[in-house]
């Protein structure tokens, strides 16, 4: 079996258009969201849209839950709340709907999938440093645990004997031996200076896991920001990867 997997698509409907075309491409049997379909964005309804037709499963994430009111947006920044406002306005009742629907957790597939960290879904807890991602291994027993939340990829790995180790290729096979974390980054807003869209391929057969990078008309993105009115800075953030 062959998955799809990306997160953190935040209203970019010209980045989520060209990773969904480069999954097809693979023929995956599935596509796994990791949450974020909303926020920072101009096409939350078209983005929401897109992974209905494609039937695609996943859970929840802060922004989605923010726009559902399930959710405080008093920690968000003031770029993220002013954009979250703006999205609750333009929303419509499918979209909702949609939204409404995600849960925050799913263990249907061979991972524990969560958007922020699996010890506690509903904190919102940003897995940036590896003391943050070591004591999380404690709270999944699948062998994969796929996080989205902070627009970074990263690979971490738990052997067999307790030992860490970060995984630095794109590409490589999973040992059924270790345990994993993974992060496959953001398809929207990417935040580790590279603005290429992100998302992963794994492939049950070779057991290959492949984070991709890919282009996308972020001129085009950026300009919709503006054009919506909301902070430019949004809009500028997406030529740096930041």
């Amino acid at each position: 079996m062959k998955f799809g997997i990306l997160s953190d698509i935040h209203g970019n409907l010209e980045a989520l258009e060209v990773v969904l075309k480069e999954i097809k491409k693979e023929d995956c049997n599935e596509i796994i969201f990791l949450g974020d379909i909303v926020g920072y964005g101009a096409n939350p309804n078209e983005c929401i849209e897109l992974l209905r037709q494609e039937r695609i499963v996943g859970v929840a994430g802060n922004h989605d839950y923010a726009v559902l009111n399930k959710t405080s947006i008093e920690n968000f920044n003031p770029y993220a709340k002013e954009a979250i406002l703006w999205t609750k306005e333009v929303l419509t009742k499918e979209s909702l709907w949609y939204l409404d629907a995600f849960l925050l957790i799913n263990k249907s597939y061979p991972f524990h999938i969560v958007h922020s960290s699996p010890d506690d879904p509903t904190d919102w807890y940003y897995l940036f440093t590896i003391e943050d991602i070591i004591p999380q291994f404690n709270f999944f027993s699948y062998p994969v645990c796929l996080v989205g939340h902070t627009h970074i990829p990263f690979v971490v790995a738990k052997k067999k004997d307790g030992k860490i180790e970060v995984i630095k290729k794109n590409k490589f096979e999973l040992n059924p031996d270790w345990q994993y974390i993974i992060n496959v980054g953001s398809v929207g807003q990417p935040r580790d200076q590279n603005p290429k869209a992100s998302f992963a391929i794994y492939d049950t057969k070779t057991n290959i896991f492949e984070i991709r990078r890919i282009d996308y008309d972020i001129k085009t993105a950026a300009e919709k920001i503006i054009r919506a009115n909301l902070p430019p800075i949004l809009a500028e953030r997406l030529f740096y990867g930041q």
